[in-house]
């Protein structure tokens, strides 16, 4: 009888392990992830400012001009290019 409940007890351990890995592999993953999604965004936010400050020039009209459009186009595209 005694011997029956100690090899149930190491199987709750050794399944407890398994678990605890698991669960620390998901939140590593998720941490992962977020951080991600946070690079993503800073360089997103990057590439919104310099080619806005670079490429906006005239506040006068609700419309963006054609220059600035494409100024604008070239500027995403190049900045693109360089962090892929």
């Amino acid at each position: 009888m005694l011997r029956r409940q100690q090899t149930t007890c190491q199987r709750d351990t050794s399944t407890m392990a398994t678990f605890d890995a698991t669960g620390m592999s998901e939140q590593i993953q998720a941490e992962m992830q977020v951080k991600q999604f946070r690079d993503f965004l800073v360089q997103y936010n990057k590439l919104s400012e310099s080619c806005f400050n670079a490429c906006v020039w005239d506040f006068t009209s609700r419309s963006v001009r054609a220059n600035e459009e494409n100024c604008t186009q070239n500027c995403v595209e190049k900045y693109t290019k360089v962090w892929s």
